[in-house]
C-alpha cells in the first residue's frame, strides 16, 4: 500500500494566487516562473499549462488584483489603491500597458 498523497490538481487561479502572494512578499522583479512554481511545489513547467509565460502571468495578476477594487465613475475605471490593496499593484501598473491603465 502506497503512503503518498494523491496530487493536487493545480489551476489557473492558483497560479494566479500564488504570483501576486510571491509579489506582495518579494516583489514583482523577484516574481519569476521558477519562484512561483517552488510555491506552489511544482515544476516551473507545470505553470507553462495554465499561463504561456511571465509576461502572461503578470497580464492575469493585475486583472485580478484590478478586479479586486471598487469600481469609480464609469466603466473601465477603478477607484485609487488604498489601505488594504495588494502591495504589489503599484509595480503591476507600471508594468501594464498605457490602454489597460486608462491612459
Amino acid at each position: 500500500m502506497s503512503t503518498t498523497q494523491p496530487r493536487s490538481r493545480l489551476d489557473r487561479a492558483q497560479v494566479i494566487a500564488a504570483a501576486i502572494a510571491h509579489a506582495d512578499e518579494c516583489g514583482l522583479e523577484a516574481t519569476s516562473m521558477r519562484k512561483v512554481a517552488e510555491r506552489l511545489h511544482v515544476t516551473p513547467m507545470a505553470l507553462y499549462k495554465h499561463v504561456e509565460n511571465r509576461s502572461e502571468l503578470i497580464d492575469e495578476m493585475l486583472d485580478h488584483v484590478l478586479a479586486l477594487l471598487p469600481r469609480a465613475g464609469g466603466p473601465g475605471r477603478v477607484a485609487s489603491p488604498g489601505p488594504g490593496t495588494h502591495p504589489c499593484l503599484s509595480q503591476l501598473v507600471g508594468e501594464a500597458p498605457v490602454d489597460a491603465r486608462g491612459d
